[in-house]
């Protein structure tokens, strides 16, 4: 659970930090945190570095909804 956990929280934090472009869903990466496929954590990441603030923060947001 503590590496699923530390998982979301390197992804969560990409989200804010990078930014390049892409198609992800949120539900993608939270499947690919949860099942440890780093591959997809990475292109997740890429995803997340070409959003905007408000898109960043919106996709937080799926992001946590669909971990639940």
């Amino acid at each position: 659970m503590k590496k699923i956990n530390f998982v979301v929280a390197v992804l969560m934090s990409s989200v804010f930090l990078f930014s390049c472009g892409g198609g992800m869903s949120a539900c993608d990466c939270a499947k690919a945190s949860q099942e440890l496929n780093y591959d997809k954590i990475k292109e997740c990441a890429e995803y997340a570095e070409g959003l905007s603030d408000s898109e960043a923060q919106q996709w937080a947001m799926d992001l946590l909804n669909c971990m639940k």
